[in-house]
């Protein structure tokens, strides 16, 4: 179900504006994960692997948190950007 009252924080909105950007990258490919370099293919295990760890980028601080907790991050991170009761309630 999407969340339109922030569609800021609506992951539908994120799923569906990222697919429709891709979708003439995409072709065949069924995979959602796609290269960021030419020829775009689906990113394998081992891509993926390197993205969650390379979340530096991301400004993650990595002494507090691993590529396993990307869902804590994402949440802490956007603690930074929107008021709490916006993450609450989109959680809910």
């Amino acid at each position: 179900m999407a969340y339109p009252t922030d569609r800021r924080v609506c992951v539908v909105t994120s799923i569906v504006n990222y697919l429709e950007r891709t979708c003439a990258l995409r072709g065949p490919f069924t995979g959602f994960f796609l290269t960021t370099k030419s020829p775009f293919r689906v990113a394998s295990r081992d891509t993926l692997c390197r993205w969650t760890k390379d979340m530096r980028s991301a400004g993650i601080d990595l002494s507090i948190f691993s590529p396993h907790s990307t869902r804590s991050a994402s949440t802490s991170k956007a603690t930074l950007k929107l008021p709490q009761a916006t993450i609450i309630s989109t959680v809910g």
